[in-house]
């Protein structure tokens, strides 16, 4: 996978981006603080978006069911 869990609340793609949880879950969201590259189209940003929230809503569901 291209993504990995950094922290808690932070989730970073192989290519440098990352994305911040502000507040709420990963998998309920209410902020979060997308770190996208510049040059990066608004269509591949909602994809990594995308793809890195279901990352780490999953890796939460994981987190929790291991501790």
């Amino acid at each position: 996978m291209a993504w990995s869990m950094h922290s808690r609340k932070r989730v970073v793609h192989k290519d440098g981006h990352a994305i911040e949880l502000v507040s709420g879950t990963w998998r309920v969201p209410y902020e979060i603080n997308p770190v996208i590259r510049r040059g990066t189209n608004s269509v591949e940003t909602a994809r990594l978006i995308r793809e890195g929230l279901v990352f780490a809503a999953r890796s939460e569901v994981h987190a929790k069911v291991e501790a």
